[in-house]
């Protein structure tokens, strides 16, 4: 059974008396009763010895009962206090329950039991209070060590009330910006003031994007603070707080000034090496182009004279030569344009068999040379004649092919397969899929090293000269497609046979080009299917701007969708492929079992797995997000068509 010392701190004998023969009446636990007469002999007592539990009477005549009891709390703060008061002052006992006491008892009006039963609830009470003092405590360290973390690495957080703008900005944020922490209440105005006028659109987009989106975004601006220049790194998602029922846009901030200084510094002493680099390379491509050319015209007007048979044959074998030597030079000479940004388009019309013959010219004779068996096979009949970068479409499939045939395993056959493909009136795309068995290329970080100008330059400067070669090959293949505003895939499957795949986007000349202002000429009625209420709100405004042709309904996820269809004839379906319930593939599959209503995916997976998935489930086209609203007007055009 337990033991505790209770202190009674009462001047009225009869009152103790009555406390001491309702602790006698309890069984819930031993006790040793320390009396005091006065408020000053009571905290005499707890010096003395330890107290457990102190039952402190509110009308001893030492002065104000409340001034008294926060005296007491100061005093004894780890030490749990029950008040007593008289029938008359009850209020007194509550307003001590709200400043600390953990209960109070009227004197006269309890028994033995009642009194077990409170002062066993204050120790629980107090208990509880303890561990969440502690917890506060610990919470408070923990928020003074990530202030102090914050202001080390200049990290910053902040959120806003999307419908009011409201700010709520950490200690780290208002430091930043050049002020006192919580000086002021901040809204998004106030950032916005401090921002570099060439970076406002910047910060305005981003905000934008991050509104409408609900996606994590980022960007790098400039603010000006006392006349100084900072660089700022901004990250923000939207947020939804159930309990507050607010969707909030939450983010930080981190003052990047020292790292963009440090980076500036560092490209300055890069820049002397680098430039005499690219200096030199440019006068190089400068004067292999122009002999080239002359070459070139040279042999052309060659090839129209009158030729003998074996003069024909040394023409077009000079020709081979020729164009092998250019597609060879053309990978230095399209590297250095590349590196200086510089290069151009130039679109023109071509037969299709004049251009992959030439090329195909070029790679058989590789191929004999290095004793490899190459094969061309045209899956599906490609146009006549066609628009596009000749140069760029030409030079991408050569290295395509010279990968493979320096890759490859001796003698082991290589596959180049042309295949045609669709999207929709006058959007075609050239595909082609090398598959070779050898050795594995190595693409792992070659994105950073496309996407990082000083790590194209060190491409010509890495000790291995295979590795240089390969790579070489790669960033302009990569580029290339990229410019062309098409695809670039290196895939190693499970079996032997790797593959390079490449898709070329060109314009058939026996198609019209497609009007991206073309509107509906008769009403659309389209159902939204979106679980986002932003991307609601969005893509109805985007389609029903576009033409007054236009009416939309939402449903905000899959069996709501399904519901609609039901009761309603919609012309057409956009469907979000994520959404609570049920998501827009099991919709879509549901829809199509009951009509044959046009359906767009929408997705934020932009993947060919993804792609095909919606069309196995019946969809009959396939955007993925972002969207651009042109390309979803041209979407919905085309599966009306």
């Amino acid at each position: 059974m337990q033991f505790i010392n209770v202190l009674v701190i009462e001047s009225n004998p009869s009152d103790v008396e009555n406390i001491k023969n309702c602790l006698d009446q309890q069984v819930a636990f031993r006790y040793n009763l320390i009396l005091a007469a006065s408020y000053i002999k009571g905290i005499e007592a707890m010096s003395e010895q330890a107290i457990h539990l102190v039952l402190l009477d509110l009308s001893l005549p030492a002065g104000s009962s409340m001034n008294m009891f926060r005296a007491f709390l100061k005093d004894a703060p780890n030490v749990p206090v029950i008040v007593l008061t008289s029938p008359k002052n009850e209020a007194i006992g509550l307003q001590a329950v709200k400043a600390g006491a953990q209960d109070y008892l009227i004197k006269g009006e309890f028994d033995g039991k009642q009194l077990a039963r409170i002062i066993k609830s204050a120790f629980e009470r107090f208990e509880q209070q303890a561990v969440l003092k502690m917890q506060t405590e610990e919470l408070s360290l923990k928020d003074k060590r990530m202030h102090d973390v914050q202001e080390i690495a200049k990290f910053a957080t902040w959120d806003m009330d999307l419908v009011s703008n409201n700010m709520a900005w950490s200690k780290e944020l208002f430091r930043v910006f050049g002020f006192e922490p919580d000086s002021f209440a901040p809204v998004l105005r106030d950032y916005k003031d401090y921002v570099h006028i060439e970076d406002r659109k910047i910060v305005s987009d981003f905000f934008e994007e991050a509104i409408k989106t609900g996606k994590p975004v980022k960007a790098e601006h400039r603010i000006l603070v006392q006349n100084k220049i900072k660089h700022l790194l901004v990250q923000a998602r939207v947020n939804y707080e159930e309990r507050s029922n607010k969707i909030m846009l939450i983010g930080t901030v981190q003052d990047i000034t020292e790292q963009k200084e440090a980076d500036r510094s560092k490209a300055q002493t890069q820049q002397k090496s680098l430039s005499i680099k690219e200096e030199a390379l440019s006068k190089l491509s400068f004067s292999v182009r122009t002999p080239l050319s002359s070459a070139m015209n040279l042999l052309y007007l060659l090839q129209q004279t009158k030729l003998s048979p074996q003069q024909r044959d040394f023409a077009e074998g000079l020709k081979t030569s020729f164009d092998d030597l250019y597609l060879v030079l053309n990978n230095l000479l399209n590297y250095v344009l590349l590196l200086t940004e510089s290069a151009s388009s130039h679109e023109e019309e071509i037969r299709t068999s004049t251009m992959l013959g030439s090329l195909q010219k070029v790679l058989l004779l590789k191929a004999r040379q290095e004793n490899i068996e190459l094969n061309f096979k045209e899956e599906s009949p490609l146009p006549k004649s066609i628009v596009c970068d000749v140069e760029k479409v030409t030079q991408a499939i050569h290295n395509a092919v010279i990968l493979a045939l320096r890759n490859s395993f001796p003698k082991s056959p290589i596959d180049v397969i042309l295949n045609k493909k669709i999207h929709g009136k006058g959007q075609i795309s050239l595909q082609v899929e090398v598959r070779y068995a050898g050795k594995e290329l190595i693409t792992e970080g070659f994105s950073q090293i496309v996407d990082s100008r000083e790590n194209w330059q060190n491409l010509l400067f890495l000790n291995d000269e295979n590795e240089e070669y390969d790579q070489l090959c790669l960033f302009i293949l990569f580029k290339l497609t990229d410019l062309l505003g098409g695809k670039a895939e290196i895939q190693h499957p499970q079996t032997r046979r790797s593959s390079i795949y490449l898709e070329l986007p060109f314009s058939s000349s026996e198609q019209p080009r497609a009007d991206a202002r073309n509107k509906p000429a008769v009403p659309i009625n389209i159902l939204l299917v979106e679980d986002h209420i932003l991307n609601q709100i969005a893509t109805r405004h985007v389609l029903t701007s576009w033409s007054e042709m236009v009416s939309v309904e939402v449903a905000s996820n899959g069996v709501e969708g399904i519901e609609k269809c039901r009761g309603s004839r919609y012309d057409v379906v956009i469907m979000d492929i994520e959404m609570p319930v049920m998501n827009g593939i099991d919709a879509a599959t549901e829809i199509r079992r009951q009509s044959d209503i046009p359906i767009i995916a929408l997705t934020a997976n932009a993947s060919k797995q993804e792609e095909e998935r919606c069309l196995d489930s019946g969809m009959n086209g396939y955007l993925s997000k972002p969207i651009k609203p042109e390309e979803l007007q041209m979407q919905i055009l085309r599966v009306l068509s």
